[in-house]
């Protein structure tokens, strides 16, 4: 099985293309942080950085509404790639995204209108306590 579930905020904008085939690929990195108590009793946060791919749909998606700084929740796959450059081998690694939950409130960056907010259907206003409690309604839809 090959399955991550991660956190973390848009270290950079989003980069989007489209592969020969017409396909949508859009790439960012994500910050994670982990706060680390040291010896002497202190804490320190130390930040994690993952390479993030998404395709198609989502990879549009992203591309039209992510920003740098903007909190996701990531589930997905970790990829291992080779590849070879000017007679250099190569190994890449990141992770594939299958579903993103943008966290980010309204209110950090997300476009409103007067009817309805203008985003994507997978975006939670974390100010919206209702929104909030029917997704994570029991703990089974907690994937940790």
């Amino acid at each position: 099985m090959n399955k991550i579930y991660i956190d973390g905020r848009l270290a950079q904008d989003p980069e989007a293309k489209y592969t020969p085939n017409s396909k949508a690929v859009t790439s960012f990195n994500i910050a994670n942080n982990e706060n680390v108590q040291k010896p002497d009793g202190s804490w320190v946060t130390n930040a994690t950085f993952y390479k993030v791919v998404t395709w198609n749909k989502l990879a549009e998606t992203c591309a039209k509404h992510l920003k740098k700084g903007h909190h996701i929740f990531i589930e997905g796959r970790i990829f291992l790639r080779f590849y070879e450059a000017n007679g250099n081998k190569y190994k890449d690694f990141g992770i594939t995204a299958e579903k993103i939950v943008f966290i980010s409130p309204l209110s950090k960056g997300f476009k409103k209108t007067e009817d309805k907010p203008e985003q994507p259907d997978l975006v939670i206003d974390m100010d919206d306590t209702e929104a909030v409690n029917k997704i994570f309604k029991d703990d089974e839809t907690i994937p940790f």
